[in-house]
């Protein structure tokens, strides 16, 4: 993702899915692995005006969800973006 110079985001190599692959003998157990990711939510306001909130949630495949992230946004109605 980068930033173009009037503060425009730039989108490019999008990913919606990632596998992790062993190769070899695997343990019975795999250790836990950390992986960092970046995400855009990309909101447009239509008939929705005023101060909202955004609740995002992550599903580990072990099923054991951490607390959502609230994100707070406000939203101008029409067709502009929320901020």
């Amino acid at each position: 993702m980068t930033a173009e110079r009037d503060g425009v985001l730039t989108l490019v190599r999008v990913i919606d899915q990632i596998m992790l692959t062993a190769v070899g003998d695997a343990p019975p157990e795999l250790p836990e692995g950390k992986l960092a990711v970046t995400y855009v939510v990309m909101l447009k306001s239509g008939d929705a005006r005023g101060g909202h909130e955004l609740n995002i949630s992550v599903e580990p495949p072990h099923g054991i969800s951490p607390a959502p992230q609230v994100v707070e946004f406000t939203s101008a109605g029409e067709t502009r973006a929320s901020t």
